[in-house]
């Protein structure tokens, strides 16, 4: 699961992680490889941390968050329902 903000596209860690490793990356080398995607302006760093809490399906879940327009993702905004169920 995925959510898309108009500033962020957030990821689970462990869909970060499971990534990288498909990519030849070691599970001990997924901190230098987060570190270098902040250093390059890819991801929002909240302290020393790379991973926050955001809400995927109603379920608190641990993201890492990239910045969307650094990727090149679309951001289309959902349109909200009127009270009626239409627009």
């Amino acid at each position: 699961d995925y959510l898309i903000t108009e500033s962020f596209a957030y990821v689970r860690v462990s869909d970060f992680n499971g990534i990288a490793e498909d990519c030849g990356y070691y599970p001990y080398e997924t901190r230098t490889l987060r570190l270098k995607l902040a250093d390059m302006g890819y991801l929002r760093k909240q302290g020393n941390r790379f991973a926050g809490l955001v809400r995927l399906r109603d379920k608190p879940e641990r993201v890492i968050s990239f910045y969307r327009d650094k990727l090149g993702v679309p951001y289309t905004p959902k349109k909200r329902k009127d009270v009626d169920g239409n627009g």
